[in-house]
């Protein structure tokens, strides 16, 4: 049976930017937050070796921006965006969470504004996987413009470790696109349509994990496969939700920790004894929780 996972909230380190932690990576150095901001012209990114002592990373002179992180074999990946005349996107990778040398070359990886016809229009990549076939990005490019397409979908994927790209442009659905996990011979995801954490013996037919009771309304954000087992967070009215599953069968619910009171938990990582979940409270305050709580 998977143990309910307890936590304690951590306040990150006050900066004179306005962000918001997003996505966070395990690894051999410990843990790394990437976060977003509006204002930010360089990546604000926290690293901590033990995930309740958190230090700013200096990044000011960085070119590019993080729009996610994720951790594979003890090491941390970045993926993000370069913002000349024409913006591209690009991969970075670190050891240990500080210094990052930059692995793909952002002719690889063009958003293609003329897609819009020189309209105004952004993008950014929200996923971000490292496994042993290879790497894959998933971009969103949205026009702030009348069209008869104002989003498209991109995927890249690489099986060089960065070096070289094959693009595919994704079918436009408004539905959760990440792939789902496995688990004790079962697979596990976010249903499609971002309402439930749900299991599958064949990934044909699913079946929730955890039912809401009465007007309760669910959210969740990310559910990840950590050393640790499976870990899925989110929020339940205006609270921070998580699961946990180490063989996919039995899920435990972490219910009655204060310090998830007024959570909005948007990520988790973990290693083998230490789990790390980012967001913020519901006044914009940015923090991390840990697990197991401290004492």
């Amino acid at each position: 049976m998977a143990d309910e996972l307890g936590w304690s909230q951590i306040a990150l380190p006050v900066t004179s930017d306005y962000y918001t932690p997003n996505s966070v990576a395990a690894g051999d150095a410990g843990f790394v937050i990437q976060t977003d901001s509006e204002f930010a012209a360089s990546p604000i990114v926290f690293a901590s070796t033990d995930g309740v002592s958190w230090e700013q990373v200096p990044l000011d002179d960085f070119d590019g921006l993080f729009d996610v992180v994720a951790g594979s074999e003890g090491s941390y990946y970045a993926a993000g965006r370069i913002e000349p005349e024409a913006p591209h996107g690009a991969l970075w990778h670190s050891t240990d969470g500080r210094v990052w040398e930059q692995l793909s070359d952002p002719a690889d990886l063009d958003f293609r504004s003329e897609r819009f016809e020189g309209r105004r229009w952004s993008a950014g990549i929200w996923y971000l996987n490292i496994d042993a076939v290879g790497i894959e990005l998933i971009a969103g490019i949205s026009c702030q413009c009348e069209s008869d397409s104002p989003l498209s979908l991109v995927s890249w994927k690489s099986a060089d470790g960065g070096a070289t790209w094959t693009e595919t442009e994704l079918e436009l659905a408004y539905r959760n696109l990440e792939p789902p996990i496995q688990i004790g011979g079962r697979w596990a995801r976010i249903s499609e349509f971002w309402d439930q954490f749900e299991v599958s013996d064949d990934l044909a037919t699913w079946e929730a994990v955890w039912e809401p009771n009465g007007d309760e309304y669910l959210q969740p954000t990310h559910l990840r496969l950590t050393p640790m087992g499976a870990i899925g967070v989110g929020v339940l009215d205006l609270s921070g939700f998580v699961l946990h599953s180490t063989d996919g069968i039995t899920w435990t619910q972490s219910v009655g920790w204060p310090a998830l009171d007024d959570a909005n938990l948007r990520d988790v990582a973990a290693s083998a004894t230490t789990a790390v979940a980012v967001g913020y409270n519901n006044s914009g305050d940015p923090f991390a929780w840990v697990s197991p709580p401290l004492p």
